[in-house]
């Protein structure tokens, strides 16, 4: 979907939170307090949001967005950008959602996957999995992400 005002400005704000909450929970953590959980927090603020915002920000209030509007890059082009010449950019929606959670699960593996998170995962079963992704990553082109999704 186009970016335009509404979605931009609903963007800048939960990220603005996100960062207010992640802050806040660093210095209670630091006086000795317990730290906030800083994704309950803004997730509380998203879901406290008027659902006339969403609307007039062309999305849906679910968790979907909450993802989308926590991860989008407000690059530097888009910053100076005129609020009218908005829709040159897009914004991940629904329809996207199947390519983007396979492509996130390939950028997960590829990035984050070891041993130890492995053992976190599948805990009992542990041995099985890394088993089967040590013999995947041994002749794979192009990694073993896909090897191991489809086995």
């Amino acid at each position: 979907m186009q970016l335009n005002k509404n979605l931009l400005l609903l963007i800048s704000l939960i990220q603005s939170y996100r960062k207010y909450s992640i802050g806040e929970g660093m210095l209670r953590q630091s006086l000795g307090q317990q730290e906030t959980d800083w994704y309950r927090k803004t997730k509380d603020y998203y879901y406290s949001l008027d659902r006339a915002i969403f609307e007039s920000a062309g999305i849906r209030q679910n968790e979907w967005y909450l993802c989308a509007l926590l991860h989008f890059d407000i690059t530097k082009e888009i910053s100076r950008t005129d609020y009218s010449g908005l829709d040159t950019f897009h914004f991940p929606d629904e329809s996207t959602m199947e390519e983007t959670v396979v492509s996130s699960f390939f950028y997960y593996m590829w990035n984050a996957w070891s041993e130890q998170e492995c053992k976190r995962v599948y805990e009992g079963e542990c041995r099985h999995f890394w088993d089967k992704w040590c013999c995947q990553t041994e002749s794979a082109a192009y990694g073993a992400a896909e090897n191991f999704m489809q086995t």
